[in-house]
C-alpha cells in the first residue's frame, strides 16, 4: 500500500518548496507528530486518518476529497474532526445533520474551480467519467459496470466528440471493475473516441467538455462551476424524484435511467437546449459557494482554525 502511493509523494515533493515526508509506518507517527505540529489537514476521509487523529494535541481539519453526497462525506465519521473546510452551504448543512457543530465548519469555496480553464467558444465534446466502485458496497455508485458499454455506444451514435475518463481507482477495490475499465477503454477506441487515462487533471478534462456524463459524485459538482450541462446516472434505479431527493447534489443535472432509454435523445436536447440551466445555477450556488475566490477564503480559514486552541 505504502509503495503505491510513493509516486505521488516523489510528485508532490518535486512541486511544492514545503518539507515533505513519506510515513511507511504508522508507529513512525510517534517521531513525525513534534510538539510543534499545530494543525493537521486531511485531503479525504480515509479511515487510515483514524492513526493521526487519535493525537490530542493539534487541531485536525476535514478539507474533504471534494463536494459529494456519497456516504463517505456524509457520516458520523465526520464528527471526529476538529473544523471542516466546505465549499458551500449545501455541505455545511449535510454535517449539521450529522451533529458537527455550525462553529466549526468554513465555507471556503472550492479552490480546484478557480482555475476551471474553459474552451473558447461553444463545444459539444461529451465527457464520461464514471466514479470508482468504492471501498463498501454502500459507497458503490460506480455506473461503469452496469451502464458503462451503452452510454459509449449512445455517446458515439450522436457523431460527436467523446472521452472516457475512469476514476483514477477503478479496480483497486474489485479486480472485475478494472477489467471492465479496460473493456469499455478498448471499445471508446473501436468506436473513434479518447481514452483519458489521467494525463491531464480533472480540471482540464473538464474545462474542454460541453456535457459530462457522471455518477453522484464531487465530479458532478466541480463542473456546475462550468455552467453546462450534465447527465448523472440513477445506478439504482430508484427514479429521478427519488434520486434528487436522496442526493441534492443532482438536482442540477438530467437523470439517465438504467435502461439507457433515449440517452442519445437525451444527450442532444442537453447540447442544444440545456433544459436544466435555471436549476443548475441554483444548485450551483449551494454547493460552490461561489467562483473564483476560494483561495483568500482557505486562507482565512486557516488563520481562523489556529486561533481555536
Amino acid at each position: 500500500d505504502v509503495y503505491k502511493r510513493q509516486p505521488t509523494y516523489r510528485a508532490g515533493a518535486a512541486t511544492d518548496p514545503a518539507p515533505a515526508v513519506l510515513i511507511e509506518d504508522f508507529g513512525d507517527l510517534d517521531l513525525v507528530l513534534a510538539d510543534s505540529v499545530r494543525t493537521v489537514l486531511y485531503v479525504n476521509t480515509a479511515t487510515k486518518n483514524n492513526h493521526v487523529v487519535r493525537f490530542d494535541e493539534p487541531l485536525h481539519v476535514q478539507l474533504h476529497h471534494g463536494d459529494s453526497d456519497k456516504p463517505p462525506s456524509s457520516g458520523k465519521t465526520m464528527r471526529l474532526y476538529d473544523a471542516h473546510f466546505v465549499a458551500g452551504r449545501a455541505a455545511r448543512e449535510r454535517l449539521e445533520r450529522i451533529g458537527v457543530a455550525a462553529d466549526r465548519v468554513y465555507e471556503v469555496g472550492r479552490p480546484i474551480t478557480d482555475s476551471l480553464p474553459l474552451a473558447a467558444g461553444d463545444t459539444s465534446t461529451i465527457l464520461y467519467a464514471p466514479t470508482w466502485e468504492g471501498a463498501h458496497a454502500d459507497s458503490n455508485l460506480s455506473s461503469l459496470a452496469t451502464m458503462g458499454d451503452g452510454i459509449v455506444r449512445a455517446m458515439a451514435a450522436t457523431g460527436r466528440d467523446f472521452v472516457f475518463r475512469p476514476h483514477p481507482l477503478t479496480g483497486t477495490a474489485d479486480a472485475a471493475a478494472g477489467a471492465g475499465r479496460r473493456r469499455i477503454a478498448d471499445l471508446v477506441r473501436s468506436l473513434g473516441g479518447v481514452v483519458d487515462d489521467g494525463a491531464e487533471t480533472l480540471v482540464a478534462a473538464l474545462g474542454r467538455a460541453g456535457l459530462l456524463i457522471c455518477d453522484v459524485s464531487s465530479v458532478l459538482v466541480d463542473w456546475y462551476a462550468a455552467d453546462r450541462p450534465a447527465l448523472v446516472t440513477d445506478v439504482a434505479g430508484i427514479g429521478a424524484d427519488a434520486l434528487r431527493l436522496r442526493y441534492p447534489t443532482t438536482n442540477g443535472a438530467g437523470v439517465v435511467a438504467p435502461s439507457l432509454q433515449g440517452l442519445e435523445s437525451q444527450i442532444e436536447d442537453s447540447l442544444r437546449s440545456d433544459p436544466m440551466r435555471r436549476a443548475r445555477s441554483e444548485v450551483a450556488a449551494a454547493t460552490l459557494g461561489g467562483v473564483g475566490s476560494a483561495q483568500p477564503r482557505f486562507e482565512d480559514a486557516l488563520a481562523a482554525v489556529s486561533r481555536l486552541r
